[in-house]
């Protein structure tokens, strides 16, 4: 168990369930051994102020880091362009950043790439994040993993996915390798509950769906998590031809619901993803009190990029500055402009949409690269593109795709 005071209580961490608590005062102070002095920095939140919210935190809750941009795979979706030259973080450097981290009380790191598993001082970096007590997470390819690495693994790190998008031998794939992937999950497997799949979802590879999640099942792996097609690195250059469809997009909750109670799989959806979800308008108070939020870069979140560079999340265009200076920016009224200052720029249908607060107009990256204006309304929401709202239930579209297979 960890405990994190912030402005509004504080944040509880939990190990064994997995969970993270927000905390009002009254429970916070429970928790909080000195209350007169605060771990890390808190933003003073001001009435009126131009650029806060009642959520802003004093540090991120988990840190995407990159240790490595070299990666011999080739994937044509690749948002970091990786190649076998790509530059490396030196693990000094990294070190130093998890001190940082842990400093600030950051719960949670994912190391990832570029192929990760090519970095010769993965499980070193690691240990050092458990040492300073943040969970790191993994994101791996599966290439070049064995029976003594995936045992080593599973020692130390809390989660691991394997990147798969489409099962062996079901078609085309922006991936190479995917029998790799579906041996290393079953290796991974043997040694630990914790192991997943993430799926880039784009319009050929959401016809894969149904057969990914039953995958997962077949195999007992602990989550799917989906990640939609980002416009970043090589992906750039296909994503206007491989983004999900305006029907996919719609049917992508129910979908999920349904396939989650028909294989009893956990499946995951990253937070680009939200303006699908709230689409179908579910219960407001049940996503706010599950925190299920759409962009929260340079909040929640934040990126750090193979060179070191700081972002308000992996695919984020804009670098903030040396990843070193993380603690300068959390807590900074200044610092991550255009993501705390979206509530008061975003136009319609956003500014008078019932979900603002929690969707905040969509994925970044993609509203830059499709429209050039950073504040600009996600122009992939089903909202935003004008279409109606659903003929049918969310309970009755789910029961629909129960039972269905492609």
């Amino acid at each position: 168990m960890d405990f994190r005071p912030e402005h509004f209580g504080g944040l509880l961490h939990l190990a064994h369930p997995r969970l993270l608590l927000w905390l009002d005062e009254n429970l916070a102070s429970v928790f909080k051994q000195d209350p007169g002095q605060d771990v890390c920095r808190h933003t003073e939140l001001t009435e009126g102020g131009p650029s806060q919210r009642e959520s802003l935190l004093g540090a991120p809750i988990e840190v995407h880091m990159n240790l490595s941009e070299r990666c011999w795979t080739g994937c044509s979706h690749c948002y970091v362009d990786a190649t076998p030259s790509g530059p490396v973080m030196n693990p000094a450097r990294a070190c130093r950043l998890l001190d940082l981290m842990a400093d600030a009380r950051v719960f949670h790191v994912a190391l990832g790439g570029g192929e990760p598993l090519d970095y010769p001082a993965l499980l070193e970096v690691a240990h050092h994040a458990r040492k300073r007590g943040i969970v790191p997470n993994l994101t791996t390819s599966g290439t070049g993993l064995n029976e003594k690495t995936a045992f080593r693994l599973t020692r130390v790190f809390g989660q691991i996915n394997v990147s798969l998008d489409v099962p062996p031998g079901q078609g085309d794939s922006f991936r190479s390798d995917l029998h790799v992937a579906e041996q290393s999950l079953v290796m991974l497997r043997k040694y630990s509950k914790n192991v997943g799949i993430n799926m880039v979802l784009s319009r050929k590879t959401f016809r894969q769906l149904n057969k990914i999640i039953a995958l997962a099942s077949k195999l007992g792996l602990g989550e799917v998590e989906l990640l939609r097609l980002k416009p970043g690195g090589r992906a750039s250059s296909i994503y206007e031809k491989e983004r999900i469809t305006a029907s996919q997009g719609i049917e992508l909750l129910p979908r999920v619901l349904s396939l989650a109670i028909k294989y009893r799989t956990a499946i995951r959806m990253d937070c680009s993803l939200a303006p699908f979800i709230y689409y179908h308008r579910p219960n407001l108070d049940v996503l706010s009190f599950f925190n299920i939020r759409g962009c929260e870069a340079g909040n929640m979140l934040a990126g750090v990029d193979a060179s070191g560079n700081l972002k308000a999340c992996s695919f984020s265009p804009w670098i903030e500055g040396p990843a070193e200076h993380m603690l300068d920016f959390f807590g900074n009224k200044g610092a991550f402009t255009i993501f705390n200052e979206l509530e008061q720029t975003l136009g319609e249908p956003c500014a008078s949409c019932d979900y603002l607060e929690l969707c905040r107009g969509g994925c970044r990256a993609v509203a830059y690269f499709l429209t050039g204006q950073a504040s600009s309304p996600d122009p992939e929401c089903p909202v935003v593109l004008g279409l109606p709202s659903p003929y049918v239930s969310l309970k009755t579209a789910m029961i629909s795709w129960i039972g269905r297979s492609e």
